[in-house]
Order: structure tokens, then sequence, then C-alpha cells
């Protein structure tokens, strides 16, 4: 089932995530901005899209890969009559059948005979495809699981002409001479080519997975411009391989911390009372990846309008430590009250960028829990009156001069103050879902909230029923980050939108892509939410109201920035 529907600036696929890439056009988008499955073992909260048993066996793809490279042969067969006929064939020794057997078990097709020896060879088993599904299934494997030495041209036109044979209206044969002259031609061809190449792989199916959908994503992407991907502490580091062997450079981590995390964990009793299976997710990262550019990244920016981050668009809030020069040389002070020359080595503000501090590659919610590990850091208590002795202000007489006079700052709170976000709250979860009626998302959410002490396996009734929102205010900022003005943002697993939403919000347009028609409904009801916003006239660079419970007072690290 493929559905695609138009909003606003937004573009919204129903359907599988690598098919729908691969009717992008090349270098088309701006940024990838995504929350792609995580694969845990039985599936994120039991759900089935999360949970990779049962799925195709990628190692086993890549291990067919290699094998046909060595064994395989692609054909385009000539029969007596002057019909043609593709094919595939696999040989082994007898005793390998049972390898044959497994092969054919994963692609579904074709058979195996028996040959005997002759007496100089030993006795060996056949594995053929010869009719048109078993030859197109072949074709959709190959293209998923790249050949990567002699045979990749042999197959490239062999998958030319089983295209082509797929077009015949009647029968597994070209019949006529003008379709039997251009299967010749394709079977000459067949005959001329080798080529050798090298596709890194990993056997991991969750690795080469991760893989398949980055390497579409790198082919969508203009030169420059960054994908940046959640992904879980278990597997982040499949992640990020995956994303670096489809070409990507990773170029850094952020990593969002939290304090509602649900620990998971399976404690034990008796003897060993006290002992569990596992900490308390606190953290999600965040893969920071560029696609690769020719020239300096100047050059990239004025070709393409990517390469670079926008770090002024995305500065933290001021917090008080900025302040006005008092008695210090500037452009128009350059004496002091006694007369000798006191310059300044760059005229201006003091103790940071008036604009706000540098965006870090650390974001936070704000919790309790969190704020505690930062140590306090309340600034300057105290005015400086300039007598106080510094050692390290000279003057020119090589005697130790007073420190310059400066005014308290006044602020208070710890180190965390300069970068928060929290999770997404109920209100902007469920945003434009006014229509939708609520239905159960699961027990034991992440955030473990919701549950009633009398009943802690009571199901949790929700409009919007995707298990891992992600906060409006963060994903705005994040597309903030990485996309130039006015530029496309890809999102290859949409979910319930949160993307989508907040690119329009930003003043971006976007592409989205979901498998699941029930957060593909979700999806569109919210993104389309995020565009009426936009034609009510409220400014792109405005932050959602928020509902959040009461936190500890400190700026917030997206709504502010311009």
């Amino acid at each position: 089932m493929t559905r695609t529907v138009q909003l606003h600036r937004a573009t919204l696929h129903l359907g599988d995530c690598i098919e729908a890439l691969k009717t992008l056009a090349p270098e088309s988008v701006d940024s990838i901005v995504t929350d792609p499955p995580y694969a845990f073992p039985g599936g994120f909260m039991g759900k089935g899209w999360d949970n990779f048993d049962g799925r195709e066996d990628c190692g086993f793809g890549y291990w067919l890969a290699g094998f046909t490279d060595g064994e395989g042969h692609f054909r385009v067969q000539r029969h007596e009559r002057g019909t043609h006929v593709c094919a595939f064939q696999l040989k082994l020794r007898r005793d390998d059948r049972a390898a044959l057997e497994r092969i054919m078990r994963f692609v579904g097709y074709g058979s195996i005979h028996d040959l005997d020896g002759d007496g100089a060879s030993k006795p060996q088993s056949v594995f053929v495809v010869q009719d048109k599904e078993g030859c197109d299934r072949l074709v959709s494997l190959f293209r998923k699981y790249p050949l990567t030495a002699k045979k990749s041209l042999d197959f490239e036109i062999w998958a030319e002409a089983v295209e082509e044979w797929l077009d015949r209206p009647r029968g597994n044969r070209w019949t006529g001479t003008a379709d039997q002259t251009r299967a010749a031609v394709l079977k000459a061809r067949l005959e001329d080519v080798r080529r050798y190449t090298d596709v890194p792989w990993s056997g991991h199916k969750f690795q080469d997975w991760c893989r398949l959908w980055a390497k579409e994503c790198y082919r969508v992407l203009k030169p420059g411009g960054h994908l940046l991907a959640f992904g879980s502490p278990r597997g982040y580091h499949r992640l990020s391989a995956g994303i670096e062997d489809a070409g990507f450079e990773i170029r850094d981590q952020i990593m969002w911390v939290f304090g509602s995390g649900f620990p998971k964990s399976h404690n034990l009793e008796g003897d060993w009372e006290g002992w569990g299976t596992a900490l308390k997710p606190a953290h999600e990262p965040i893969v920071v990846a560029r696609k690769p550019f020719r020239g300096t990244v100047a050059q990239n920016v004025l070709a393409h309008g990517t390469g670079a981050l926008k770090i002024e668009g995305c500065r933290v809030q001021p917090t008080g430590e900025s302040r006005q020069r008092v008695s210090e040389a500037s452009q128009d002070r350059r004496y002091t009250e006694t007369g000798g020359t006191n310059f300044a080595a760059k005229p201006g503000i003091r103790g940071g960028d008036p604009a706000g501090r540098w965006p870090a590659n650390l974001i936070h919610d704000g919790s309790d829990e969190v704020l505690s590990c930062f140590p306090d850091a309340p600034g300057q208590s105290r005015a400086v009156t300039g007598d106080e002795p510094s050692s390290k202000t000279n003057n020119v007489y090589g005697q130790f001069d007073g420190r310059p006079a400066t005014q308290p700052r006044g602020d208070s709170g710890s180190a965390a103050r300069f970068f928060y976000c929290a999770k997404a709250s109920r209100k902007d979860r469920d945003e434009g879902l006014e229509r939708f009626e609520n239905r159960p998302a699961g027990v034991k959410n992440e955030s473990g909230r919701g549950f009633s002490d009398g009943d802690p396996y009571r199901a949790i009734l929700r409009k919007n029923t995707h298990p891992t929102v992600k906060p409006t205010d963060l994903m705005r900022y994040l597309c903030r980050l990485v996309t130039p003005p006015g530029g496309t943002v890809l999102d290859p697993f949409l979910g319930s939108g949160s993307t989508g939403k907040a690119a329009l919000l930003e003043g971006f347009r976007f592409i989205g892509i979901e498998r699941e028609p029930e957060y593909f409904d979700i999806a569109c009801a919210r993104v389309a939410g995020g565009g009426a916003v936009l034609d009510q006239g409220v400014p792109a660079t405005v932050p959602m109201a928020k509902a959040e419970p009461e936190r500890p007072a400190q700026p917030d690290l997206f709504g502010g920035a311009a």
C-alpha cells in the first residue's frame, strides 16, 4: 500500500523508506533529520516495526551476493528454435547440495537437479532459476545486496534483459525476429563484460540495513548536506557504522540527556536480591554525519547552500555572563585616568558573546535529576572596584595593575542552564489530533508517567499512539542547525510527524516517508497543523506554546534562538 499526500510545503509518502527514497531526484534535499528504528530484540515496546526477527536475513543476502560473484552464472540462453530466455545458475559438488537448498529457500524460486560424475569430475548439484517471477526476485535481491566483483556488470546487463523479458505480454521467451535480435544483442553484451568493485558490508543485519537506507539518503542529499539520526545506546555503533559505510563522514555526536527514563530491568531475588539486568536509560545519542564535497566549505556553501552549521541561529540565550566594560579600554576610551595608554585586545563586550553561547553537542531535559549532576555556576556575585591586585594585567612599567572594574551579574543556577529541552508534552504530542479518538498506547512508556500505583500495567489512552514522539522544539532546533534558509528537510522515518511539523514551523520545505498507516495518518494531521500555524501568520521562529510540568527555572535552548 502506497500513498502520497501534499500538505503546504510538505510531501508525505506512505510506504517503505528505501523504495520511496528511490523515487526522489539525486541531490534534491538539503538536510536529513530522522529517528530510525532501533532494532531492539522483540521490538521497542513490542512494536513489530522495530523488530528484525523474522525479517529477511541481510547477512545471508550479502553472503549470497559474494557467493554469486564467484560461482554464479547470469545467462540469456538461446534455444534450438531461436527463442531466448533469461536464466540464473549456481553449481556445487553433490555433497554441498544443502547450501543450494538454503539458497533456494531464501530466493523462494527455482529448482535443484543432480548431475552424475563422469569419472573425471565428481557428482554435482545445480540450482537453476529460469522463469519470469524467479528472475524478477533475483533482480530485486541483487539490487538490495549488490554484487561486488566480476559479476556486477554481468548482472546489470542480465537485469536489463529480465526487465525487457517481463514486458513480454505472453510466455517465457522472446519470439519474433525483432525480439530475437534484441535478445541476441543482450546475450553478446553479457558475454563481454567484467568489473571489480568493493561495496562495504558487515554481515550484521541491522548495520547493513542502515547502510541500505543511508545509501539512498546519500544519493538524494546535496554535497555537504548533513544527516542527523537518533540512535539507541545499545545500537548506536551499528547505526553510525552503517551510515559511514554508505559514504558519509561522521562529524560529531549530540547527546540528549533526560531524567525521565524508565528502567527495564529484571530484578533478581533470593541470595542475589538487589541485582538487576539493566541500567536506567538517561540519554539518546544522535549521529551527526555529512556528505563529502569537493573544495572548501565556503565554496560548497556558495554552490549548494550546504556544508556548514547555522551557529548564529542556534546559540543558547545569553545568561548574564556578557557585560559591558567599566573603566576598560575601548575604541572610545584609549587612555587611563592617570594618562597612560591602555589598549584592549578586542574592544567591545567582555565575558561572552551577547548573542548567546555557542551551541554544544549536549542537550538535556531540565529535570532535577539531570540538573543535580552539574555544579552550581552563579557567575560573578560581587562588584570589582579595580583596586584588587591582578597577576595577569601588567602596565607599561612592568608593575601589577588593578583588575578592570565590573558590576556583578546577579544570575544563579547550575552549569546545565545553558542547554535545555524537555521531553514531548501531552499537548505537543496531540496537537492537531483533535478529531482522533483516544486509543491504547501500551504500558510502561519510556517516560514512566501515566501509571497508577494500584494498576501499574494499565494501558495508557492517547490520541498519538507512537511510542517515541520527539519534542517539536528539539526537532526545530535540529532542523535549523543543519538546513539552509528555504531548504528541504527529509525524514525517511516520519513516525508521528514531529520532524515535518518542526520543519514547516521553521519555514523549510519537507519530505517525509512512513511505512505504518496508523502513524502516517497521525503524521499527516500533525504536519498539517504545523503548516496551519504558519498560514495564520505566526512567525516561523516563534516556538509553540508549551504545557510542561513545572521545572527548575532556566533558559530554553531552542525557544529563544532566531
